[in-house]
């Protein structure tokens, strides 16, 4: 960074180390913000540190205490005994927490111009390709603006003390998963699990876009942001399906305009409910795991623009995986690299990531049960998936007429330990609309789990919920 100005604030670090070194209880206000790295000056940094020993192990913090671990650790000749003093005849400061922010921020800005500038290294060179170059900018960027602070290193002592506690926390009811739209499913696996991919597998027509738009707004009704990649359907086609869904109008009127009744006033209702969701989609039929990473994080961006910064983006969904392109010699090896790649990117970002995705053409022709050998390029799809899910209609080879209403989905694989089995639904084909009738007794969803059918009663008019 030569020929710029010093981005630091020696005078904080100064009056910071000056106020640990005169009231040491104050330190855990420090360590909650600062490392060592975060101090530009070395031998502030090199205090900072041997305060940090000292402390870790359990002496008292003063000057002699500090001083004589910075002999240890062979530093002495970067700070001396009368520079700690020094140290303490700095200005007092009113707040710990809120110095060592200041030093924090200039640390970081520091860290972003040291990046950007081998980043425009990088460029000049010409030997990156240029989408790789974008998303490493756009990496840079994005992983500082988002951590405020350093994280922290995690006890393996500690680390079981917050197992426990989560186990607590989901026995009162508490849960990190994600409850999806039916309460059918739910018998089964919970929930979407952040940091983990889910397939939903069908033959086409079944309805996985609907499935997974009504998981967009089932994730974003309780609060979450839920960004959704189109490779297939465009962002505006995908919207009026979800004006139909929500209103429960005939998806052929939207299509046509010719809205009746209260057809109107129900769209209204519904545009003004879905447009307050923190809900992106994004449509790009030329996708890559690069591409995706790049296009979600400026997601995230605008949706906390507009919700509010401690907004938590909990779903993506892929709409559908086969569409993407990735490396490999052949389609089972660019699957394969774009599944693992997609595996990584759900736990960086710990989302609940949907891959969407085709059942093979064999098994959907003859309309057979379907089985995880079904997916396409199944191998490395069924392995990174923490659950399988199928949508089956075991009518769909009878004619139109002669079709039923009664879907299910088939959870084929379920890392969660709540079992595999069939969860029965139903599906309002003119609002691509699937749901659990909600006068359905309590005592047929307890049987759900152990492998019941469904009522035999169901028919078309349940279709009133």
């Amino acid at each position: 960074m030569s020929g710029m100005p010093t981005i630091a604030d020696l005078d904080a670090e100064r009056a910071l180390l000056g106020e640990l070194l005169s009231r040491p209880e104050q330190l855990a206000d420090a360590m909650d913000v600062l490392d060592p790295a975060d101090f530009f000056g070395v031998a502030n940094r090199t205090t900072y540190a041997a305060i940090l020993d000292v402390d870790a192990s359990g002496e008292s913090i003063d000057l002699v205490s500090v001083m004589r671990r910075i002999r240890q650790l062979g530093r002495d000749s970067e700070i001396s005994s009368s520079d700690l003093v020094e140290f303490t005849n700095a200005p007092a400061i009113a707040s710990v927490s809120e110095v060592a922010k200041v030093v924090r921020s200039k640390a970081r800005h520091r860290r972003m111009l040291s990046g950007l500038e081998r980043l425009v290294a990088t460029g000049r060179d010409g030997r990156v390709d240029s989408d790789e170059w974008i998303e490493q900018v756009e990496q840079v960027v994005f992983e500082l603006a988002a951590s405020d602070d350093p994280s922290p290193t995690i006890e393996f002592s500690e680390l079981i003390d917050q197992s426990l506690s989560t186990v607590r926390d989901r026995g009162a009811g508490a849960t990190d998963y994600i409850p999806t739209a039916l309460a059918t499913v739910n018998r089964y696996v919970h929930g979407w699990e952040p940091g983990l991919p889910h397939i939903v597998s069908a033959r086409p027509g079944l309805g996985k876009t609907a499935f997974a738009l009504q998981e967009l707004r089932n994730v974003a009704g309780r609060g979450f942001g839920a960004v959704m990649f189109s490779l297939e359907m465009p962002k505006l086609k995908l919207s009026i399906r979800m004006l139909s869904q929500e209103a429960r109008v005939d998806n052929a009127k939207l299509m046509t305009g010719k809205l009746e009744g209260n057809d109107w006033a129900d769209m209204g209702e519904a545009a003004e409910a879905l447009g307050k969701l923190p809900i992106s989609i994004v449509d790009d039929g030329s996708m890559t795991v690069a591409k995706l990473r790049a296009k979600f994080r400026r997601e995230v961006i605008r949706l906390r623009r507009k919700h509010g910064d401690d907004l938590k983006v909990k779903l993506v969904i892929v709409d559908y995986i086969q569409l993407m392109s990735g490396s490999g010699a052949n389609r089972d090896q660019e699957i394969g690299s774009v599944s693992r790649d997609l595996r990584a990117f759900a736990k960086e970002f710990n989302v609940a990531l949907i891959e969407l995705s085709q059942n093979n053409r064999e098994g959907a022709k003859k309309n057979d049960r379907p089985q995880l050998t079904d997916l396409r390029e199944s191998g490395s799809l069924e392995q990174d998936a923490a659950k399988v899910l199928f949508l089956y209609n075991p009518t769909a080879n009878k004619p139109p007429d002669q079709q039923e209403a009664k879907r299910i989905v088939i959870v084929a694989k379920n890392r969660d330990g709540g079992g595999t089995g069939d969860a029965w639904c139903k599906f309002d084909g003119p609002t691509t609309r699937f749901f659990v009738p909600a006068h359905e007794s309590h005592e047929w969803l307890d049987g759900v789990s152990e492998g019941l059918p469904p009522p035999t009663h169901w028919s078309d008019d349940d279709f009133g919920e």
